[in-house]
Formats: structure tokens, C-alpha cells, sequence
């Protein structure tokens, strides 16, 4: 003959009701765990395609945990990034530059100039004239983050 004697305890009711009220907050630090390494995979996958230092693409990054804590939001924002960060170097024709992994381009009647106030850029001139000059500048962070081969990996 078997015999199964089975016991009913209530003493583990707390833990589950204590459990039952921290979930909330379980999950909302859960979801920005892995929201978290989701943005710094997508930081890697955009150093690796181009030329940029982690510290200019990691300032446009934020991430927010909607309030019931069912959605995480990864924002890439801000402006056009100036082409001397791509390693700019003058050469005679002009300024080469490195914005992908491996293809050096060169921008022909550009110029390396430091301003006044200590700025540094690749210029252009605007007309034949000596000034106006405008910096020149390339994508945007957010625009790298979007790009097919960064969001397909």
C-alpha cells in the first residue's frame, strides 16, 4: 500500500504576497537592465561601422522606462557631427576623412582652420571670396543608429 501524506503551510503566504507587491519594481529594473545592454550593443554595432569614438556616440543615447513598466524607449538624438572628429587630415586638394570603417574619402576646396575662440573644423568656403566660411559637417548619430546595417545586427 502507498501512502503520500501531503501538508498545507501558510507560513510562505507573506513571501508570495511580498513578492506579489515587488514585482513592479522586479520588472521595471529588469526591463532597464536589458534596455541597458540593448543600448550599449547598438553603441558597439555603430563603432564598429564607423569611425567615431564611444564617448560622441554614447552622449546621445537615453533610455526611458514607460511608467507601468511594459516598455522600454532607446533614443539616439542630436545634431549632425562635424567632419573633424572622422581623424580629418589636410592634404593638398583638400581634407581627407575616415566617417566609415575603412574608406578614406577626400572633400576637395575644404580646409582644416582652428577659430579664434579655440573651435576647430573642416571649412569651406561659400563663395570666391575670402570669407564667408561654413563647417562642414556629416550624419548624425541618430541617423547611424537607423542605418541598415547597424539595425539589421
Amino acid at each position: 500500500m502507498i501512502k503520500h501524506d501531503f501538508e498545507i503551510s501558510f507560513k510562505n503566504v507573506d513571501c508570495i504576497r511580498r513578492t506579489a507587491t515587488q514585482f513592479p519594481l522586479v520588472a521595471r529594473r529588469a526591463l532597464r537592465r536589458v534596455a541597458n545592454m540593448t543600448k550599449t550593443q547598438a553603441s558597439r554595432e555603430i563603432r564598429a561601422a564607423y569611425n567615431i569614438k564611444k564617448r560622441d556616440v554614447d552622449r546621445t543615447f537615453s533610455v526611458r522606462i514607460s511608467p507601468d513598466a511594459d516598455a522600454a524607449i532607446i533614443r539616439s538624438s542630436g545634431t549632425r557631427l562635424p567632419l573633424v572628429i572622422f581623424d580629418a587630415k589636410q592634404a593638398a586638394s583638400g581634407v581627407r576623412i575616415q566617417v566609415e570603417k575603412g574608406k578614406r574619402t577626400l572633400i576637395r576646396s575644404s580646409f582644416l582652420a582652428v577659430m579664434k575662440s579655440g573651435h576647430q573644423g573642416v571649412f569651406s568656403r561659400v563663395a570666391k571670396k575670402r570669407l564667408p566660411i561654413r563647417e562642414l559637417v556629416t550624419i548624425s548619430v541618430s541617423e547611424m543608429f537607423g542605418a541598415r546595417g547597424v539595425i539589421d545586427s
